[in-house]
């Protein structure tokens, strides 16, 4: 299993982030939006399957804002 690391990008054809974490994901027609991979396909936020047409390419695993920092 690989270990992914917070803060930095990687490509969704040989990664993807560990079940049901959202990230900002990066689309093939160029924009950015928040989703969660749920071990089948990508989803919204709201749980709703991503549009197959623009296919997610690249994710960013950031870090949550938790009380602790700030």
């Amino acid at each position: 299993m690989q270990t992914l690391l917070t803060n930095t990008w990687y490509s969704a054809d040989i990664s993807k982030p560990w079940l049901g974490r959202l990230v900002l994901c990066l689309f093939s027609d160029g924009h950015h939006a928040v989703a969660a991979w749920n071990g089948a396909y990508w989803v919204s936020q709201q749980g709703i399957r991503i549009d197959r047409v623009n296919t997610v390419t690249h994710f960013y695993i950031f870090e949550r804002l938790t009380d602790n920092s700030y």
